[in-house]
């Protein structure tokens, strides 16, 4: 099996790379978390899998925060308090940190604002007509083809 960093044969391991679940080569295994040996996979033909709606924050959640929080009257202090969280999670979440999708709809809650987006991502996998593999050039070569 081809390495899909460096595109050497030999490929054996699954390894976590930058949140990326890759089969990889034992030198490339080392730019991530080996999660297990590899399994011994079929090359598939191109194929597109269906769109995943998932959710997360806005971008401007914090802003939005303070406008409500300021709207009703509470310091971070009084508001932290309220939601039994710490002031200083608060506070980086209205100065730009983006808030974890649970926190954000705790917040949504309690100040009865939208702080969540739905997003669409596709996924899809291919092989080349070789039958040995994709490499992370591959899968580029491919997302400009679909995006063009």
């Amino acid at each position: 099996m081809q390495c899909e960093l460096c595109g050497k044969e030999g490929a054996t391991l699954r390894s976590n790379v930058e949140g990326a679940e890759l089969t990889v080569c034992q030198k490339c295994a080392g730019y991530g978390t080996t999660l297990r040996s590899a399994p011994i996979a079929q090359p598939q033909k191109n194929v597109v899998h269906a769109p995943v709606v998932q959710h997360r924050p806005v971008s401007n959640a914090g802003e939005l925060v303070k406008r409500a929080r300021e709207k009703l009257g509470l310091s971070q202090k009084d508001f932290a308090l309220k939601l039994n969280e710490h002031q200083s999670m608060l506070h980086k979440i209205e100065a730009g940190h983006a808030p974890s999708l649970e926190f954000a709809r705790k917040l949504e809650k309690q100040l009865h604002i939208s702080l969540t987006e739905e997003y669409q991502e596709v996924k899809f996998s291919a092989t080349k007509a070789t039958d040995q593999g994709l490499t992370l050039g591959d899968v580029i070569k491919l997302k400009d083809e679909r995006s063009a």
